[in-house]
């Protein structure tokens, strides 16, 4: 019985290897598209790589408050967390975006900081430099007690003084009345991609 086994395993294993059906068979190419999606995934690769060694990353903080005009320039006064209010410096780049506007359409103005309060105020203080009772309190709950604050200059179009320096703009800008409440993102510094997975490149990056 062994034999007939051994017979027979011989015979499958000499078959396998005489079927001119498995051994004359052209091995498949790779077509076009496959080169294409290749070549698209590696330079997209070499793209990711070259922006984590030579690009940079914004670290921001926000604030809420409200804009206002006066004879000169057009301010923002912004109130930052007590946490980041101390990382904030003047000369600051900010971008500063009216709540009454469509983000989307007008983006934001740019602007830079100007003022930052040497201590944060109380309530009371904000009252005083808002010149109204009820705002405060929706900003402390927004922010949280005992915000700084931060005085942001509003920048002028270069092309065009009389407008605002907008990201970006698909139609006309609107005029900012006076009093409009709004957000902003001010830049405290710009970090490479790289430092984020090597914290010990922060001492050798400038």
């Amino acid at each position: 019985m062994d034999k007939n086994r051994e017979s027979l395993f011989r015979k499958e294993a000499l078959d396998t290897y005489s079927r001119p059906d498995q051994t004359d068979q052209l091995i498949r190419q790779p077509g076009i598209r496959s080169w294409i999606g290749l070549a698209g995934i590696l330079i997209l690769l070499i793209v990711i790589v070259f922006w984590f060694f030579s690009g940079t990353l914004a670290v921001k903080v926000y604030g809420e408050g409200i804009i206002v005009q006066n004879s000169s320039d057009t301010v923002s006064i912004l109130f930052v967390p007590i946490e980041d209010g101390k990382l904030v410096k003047p000369g600051m780049e900010v971008q500063v975006s009216p709540v009454t506007l469509e983000q989307e359409e007008y983006a934001s103005v740019s602007g830079i900081v100007t003022g930052v309060s040497s201590w944060p105020v109380s309530q009371n203080n904000m009252s005083e430099i808002l010149h109204h009772d009820d705002l405060p309190a929706y900003f402390v709950k927004r922010i949280g007690p005992d915000p700084f604050v931060v005085y942001v200059t509003l920048n002028h179009d270069p092309d065009n003084p009389e407008e605002y320096d907008w990201s970006d703009s698909v139609n006309y800008p609107p005029k900012i009345e006076d009093g409009t409440p709004c957000s902003g993102k001010i830049t405290i510094r710009s970090i490479k991609p790289e430092t984020l997975i090597f914290p010990w490149m922060n001492s050798i990056v400038p």
